[in-house]
């Protein structure tokens, strides 16, 4: 059963816009289970935005006002009790997830009302990471565990098919990610591997005993560098997070790696990424307390929030803004994309007035990033 309280505005921040008169507007509304953890986020069919709260283990349905309702969300095949772990929009119209522990994992949906089903399919030997809907009306999955990794392709009538990676090494963990990509195939960051995959669906008749019948990878030219979560881009490229390595990378359909760009704020943390309809990047800096915009051509801006809120999942909203969860600052934050409130007028001392009380930030600046 839902716990559904009244959205209530926790801040509010002005965000200057280079050249323009006007502020962009972020609002965060508290998530009312205390310490939930909110992890992925994804837009749903109903027009609002679905979070998974891997400590609460429960689902929220946030509406674009800002009401969130919460449904519990366990699977207890084989008498464990696994928790939510990530949430993608579906073929179907639900939202479905995964729920793990250990190497112990279950897949389900949820509906737009917060009715839930779990799968009794249990899987013993992986842990289930991303999830995403793919082209061919199957969902799709990122699966560790026993010194391999594979990519599961679930179907929505629950059955379960299993594609181990060429390079197949624990090459997976909890940032690792996976999306549809515009030419028809998945796509998958491999984190230990230090490579970005590239899956076929439709040559997928010997795949399970050849891998590379439909499975490509290519190696990122940074070593070590830590990709984590990965978008298709307005470029008809995709884009990742770089980790470790403190960059934003650039790869094309023919698998050629052709920008890796240097994020300003050192040790950011790069954790989730999303294209806007605004046509630029959107990223979260989880260890910065940042959530920064990229253009295609590698030009930065940050938006600070408060030091030590720790924004990771990060996604496009039904109703075209910028939508986040703060792992520390336990809330669901919105970037209101296009303004349309004046900027505040300096006052002395440095503080700003305006229709809103923002809260201490740095003005963002344009960086052009490094290739």
């Amino acid at each position: 059963m839902a716990v559904t309280r009244m959205r209530m505005t926790l801040s509010a921040l002005l965000f200057s816009c280079a050249g323009s008169g006007w502020a962009q507007v972020v609002v965060e509304f508290p998530i009312p289970t205390a310490a939930a953890k909110p992890q992925c986020l994804a837009p749903g069919a109903d027009g609002n935005v679905w979070v998974s709260e891997r400590a609460s283990s429960q689902a929220a349905r946030v509406t674009p006002a800002g009401d969130i309702a919460e449904f519990p969300v366990l699977g207890t095949g084989g008498g464990f009790t696994l928790p939510l772990q990530c949430v993608t929009h579906g073929p179907d119209g639900n939202v479905w997830f995964t729920v793990t522990k250990g190497i112990n994992s279950q897949v389900g949906y949820i509906t737009p009302a917060g009715t839930v089903t779990v799968f009794p399919k249990l899987v013993l030997t992986a842990t289930f990471f991303s999830i995403t809907a793919g082209p061919d009306g199957n969902l799709w999955i990122t699966e560790a565990g026993f010194g391999s990794s594979r990519i599961g392709r679930f179907t929505t009538a629950g059955a379960l098919t299993e594609y181990a990676t060429p390079t197949n090494i624990p090459s997976f963990n909890v940032e690792s990610s996976i999306v549809a990509g515009p030419d028809g195939a998945l796509w998958f960051t491999e984190s230990s591997a230090n490579q970005i995959g590239r899956l076929d669906p439709t040559q997928l008749r010997t795949c399970a005993v050849v891998p590379t019948d439909c499975i490509t990878e290519f190696a990122i030219p940074t070593s070590s560098s830590g990709p984590g979560a990965i978008t298709a881009g307005p470029d008809g490229a995709l884009w990742f997070t770089e980790t470790t390595a403190n960059q934003i990378g650039r790869i094309t359909t023919d698998g050629k790696v052709t920008h890796e760009y240097f994020i300003p704020t050192a040790n950011a943390g790069a954790s989730d990424i999303t294209t806007g309809p605004d046509g630029n990047l959107w990223f979260t800096e989880k260890n910065a307390s940042k959530i920064a915009r990229m253009t295609t051509r590698g030009v930065f801006t940050e938006f600070p929030l408060l030091i030590g809120k720790q924004p990771e999942g990060i996604t496009t909203g039904p109703d075209g803004n910028i939508w986040f969860g703060e792992v520390n600052g336990n809330a669901i934050g919105k970037i209101i994309l296009g303004g349309g409130v004046p900027t505040p007028t300096p006052t002395p001392g440095g503080l700003h007035r305006g229709h809103v009380t923002p809260l201490s930030y740095v003005t963002p600046k344009p960086v052009n990033g490094r290739q």
